[in-house]
């Protein structure tokens, strides 16, 4: 939700993503604003990494303690039979669900990302942490990554089917999602 959070030069949105907000908060849902792990490990003025360099022991133990805290937070409200939806940022390293950024090449910071980054299936490094822990101690959850066309510039968007190519679309998608 807080764009702010992002990498330099990549949000869209100025703080937080508004129109998801309006469209959670008209649902009834209660938001937590989970910590975004890569400022935490990175700080606020990194650059943009890619899967490969997240997928590191540290950088997944760091992301395996942020999740045993969001676990200790949200199982009351499981265990009270609460509908637990996660959203992650559709390709982030990090945050995605299905889709990530990925360069096995990429070393340091990169000075041209190309027109469109390069993705590959699968989910981040947090969403894959998280996921491990929620299992493990039994939390239900329900998980969808906010399409690209919402959160990136229009040169970073892949063309995928795994997403949908239009801000209309990905926002029908997104309102199926909570009402399910």
């Amino acid at each position: 939700m807080n764009q702010n959070a992002r990498a330099p030069g990549i949000a869209v949105h100025r703080g937080v993503i508004a129109p998801l907000l309006q469209m959670l908060q008209g649902a009834g849902y209660e938001l937590l604003q989970l910590p975004c792990p890569e400022t935490a490990f990175t700080g606020v003025s990194r650059w943009w990494f890619v899967y490969e360099q997240y997928d590191s022991v540290n950088y997944r133990r760091h992301c395996a303690k942020i999740a045993r805290a969001v676990s200790k937070l949200v199982k009351p409200y499981s265990e009270e039979g609460y509908d637990i939806v996660l959203l992650g940022l559709g390709m982030s390293p990090s945050c995605g669900v299905r889709m990530r950024q990925t360069n096995k090449q990429w070393r340091g910071r990169p000075f041209d990302v190309g027109d469109v980054a390069s993705v590959e299936a699968g989910s981040g490094v947090w969403i894959q942490e998280l996921e491990r822990t929620l299992k493990r101690e039994g939390i239900g959850y329900r998980i969808l990554d906010v399409p690209p066309v919402l959160i990136y510039p229009p040169d970073r968007v892949p063309a995928s089917a795994i997403y949908p190519q239009s801000e209309e679309a990905a926002w029908v998608e997104l309102k199926r999602f909570l009402e399910a």
